[in-house]
């Protein structure tokens, strides 16, 4: 009896140690892969450190100046989700100029969109006066082939003529785009043209068309202002936006993207995004042509 115990005994010993050994490897193991995923976070870090601050460099921090109108933006990335992109140029026609802003489902199709604007650019195809819904009926057709199934892209592109001033333009996608008519406190929404680009998109495009007067603001923000969340995981209401704007200093453009910010900011707790917030209001300061000398 004595024996069979010893051999049980032994045969349990030799099981445990095979065991330690086995948790031992596996220990190794999961070491080796734990120092492998921190190397892989790290880099996907500092790559995602390095599309901020390219998108950052990207975008422009400062409108131009335009005679007859101020100008106020302001470009805030995010940290897990991203992919916003401004920009305001004037044509060759000089009473004319362009209202351009994107947002993107992420920073991959951000840069596929950047390099069909730059190669549009370099086609001069934005600068002869083509019609919103086109210039963007143009993109699609560059991008499709591009992107992938789950990808998406919204813009917003708007031309403002001088001579009437007539403000027309094309949205695709999610914006929160208001024009705020001078000595009423109402915002008429600037109503979308078609959903977000994507593979599937088969939305029959055009443009849209509003007047401008003097001290009439155009006020354009990206989803991400309503898409970040608080500690308690809820967003900001578009009526708290929409009050926001309403209840903002009357001296000008720089101190309504101000109390936007502070706003969101005091909401949310925090300066932190999770998600790409661009701000950009565009005042028209006088309604009067000036030629240049011929």
């Amino acid at each position: 009896m004595n024996e069979q115990n010893d051999a049980l005994i032994k045969n349990l010993e030799k099981q445990l140690h095979d065991v330690r050994e086995e948790l031992f490897l596996y220990k190794s193991k999961i070491k080796l892969l734990n120092i492998e995923l921190e190397k892989v976070i790290a880099e996907v870090g500092r790559d995602l450190q390095k599309t901020l601050k390219i998108q950052k460099l990207l975008s422009p921090t400062d409108p131009p100046k335009i005679s007859g109108f101020e100008m106020s933006s302001k470009f805030i990335p995010g940290m897990k989700k991203g992919g916003n992109y401004f920009d305001v140029f004037e044509h060759q026609d000089k009473l004319k100029f362009s209202i351009l802003l994107s947002s993107c489902s992420g920073f991959n199709i951000s840069s596929l969109l950047l390099s069909v604007l730059i190669k549009m650019t370099s086609m001069i195809e934005a600068r002869k006066g083509t019609e919103p819904h086109l210039l963007i009926k143009y993109i699609l057709e560059e991008l499709r082939p591009l992107m992938g199934h789950q990808e998406d892209a919204s813009i917003f592109y708007g031309v403002i003529d001088k001579r009437n001033y007539h403000f027309q333009y094309c949205q695709v996608g999610h914006f929160y785009a208001y024009k705020q008519s001078f000595g009423l406190n109402v915002l008429q929404t600037l109503e979308a043209c078609g959903p977000a680009l994507n593979k599937k998109f088969n939305t029959q495009l055009h443009s849209k068309t509003v007047d401008l007067s003097s001290k009439d603001r155009l006020i354009l923000l990206t989803e991400g202002v309503l898409q970040n969340q608080n500690s308690e995981q809820v967003p900001w209401l578009e009526s708290d936006l929409i009050q926001s704007i309403q209840n903002a200093p009357k001296k000008g453009v720089h101190e309504l993207r101000n109390e936007i910010l502070f706003q969101l900011d005091k909401f949310l707790g925090t300066d932190t995004l999770d998600y790409d917030v661009t701000v950009l209001i565009t005042e028209v300061k006088e309604t009067v042509i000036k030629l240049a000398a011929e």
